[in-house]
């Protein structure tokens, strides 16, 4: 989709593509961001890099559309550091043997700087691992409210009312908006997330990391007002 998916907001200036090996590849890299290499040095994206993260957060393979897209469409002008593995040219010598290298490039989002996705074929977002959760204002994590009969949080054992989510996907979720906490969570069916969870009790408990399968039909979703769990769409 286009910057202008939401309002006030836009792109990298290139367009992602899955590969036919799972990878995600930037293409259609705007003329401005290669020209800024030519003529100041710095790293810019280019055609043909391999995106690996995006602000910290790793992108994996099996990451949905809507989640890709929360992390590289922000407001006009807002800074993003994108880490990227370059294929290095044929003619570069390496000592190591190594035909890649990978680049960290912090750049801005612009207007009509390109689109900021391609997607690949839709992947259906009712695939979670079954938890209802609450914004837990004292720690800043997010505390789970419910957890579903026969869901994979269920399942596991090991995720309990009262735990709090502090990462996804090895990364810290403190301060995050609800919605990027779902669309991390939620995803492709059969695709796996990790957490790290703090136990409720006992309360010196420490935190323990777990790997959930994503399964259809058990999506985590947030905690409305009225204590009904409600999905992000």
């Amino acid at each position: 989709g286009k910057g202008g998916d939401r309002a006030g907001a836009c792109g990298i200036g290139a367009t992602v593509v899955r590969t036919s090996k799972g990878t995600l590849e930037l293409r259609g890299c705007a003329e401005d961001e290669q020209g800024w290499k030519r003529r100041y040095g710095a790293e810019r994206l280019e055609d043909g890099d391999e995106l690996l993260e995006v602000d910290g957060v790793a992108v994996a393979e099996k990451m949905s559309v809507e989640a890709l897209r929360s992390l590289l469409v922000g407001p006009v002008g807002s800074a993003v550091e994108v880490r990227v593995r370059r294929t290095l040219p044929q003619d570069t010598p390496s000592s190591s043997g190594a035909t890649s290298r990978d680049v960290m490039v912090r750049t801005t989002r612009r207007l009509g700087s390109g689109e900021a996705l391609t997607p690949p074929a839709p992947q259906r977002q009712d695939a979670g691992v079954g938890l209802t959760l609450r914004r837990d204002e004292g720690g800043g994590g997010f505390r789970v409210r419910r957890v579903q009969i026969e869901g994979p949080a269920w399942r596991s054992g090991a995720v309990k009312v009262g735990d709090s989510i502090l990462q996804v996907g090895g990364t810290e979720i403190t301060g995050w908006g609800m919605d990027k906490v779902l669309l991390m969570l939620n995803g492709g069916p059969g695709s796996g997330v990790d957490l790290v969870v703090q136990q409720a009790a006992p309360s010196d408990a420490s935190p323990f990391h777990i790997r959930l399968s994503r399964v259809a039909g058990a999506p985590t979703v947030a905690e409305s007002r009225a204590g009904v769990g409600l999905t992000h769409l």
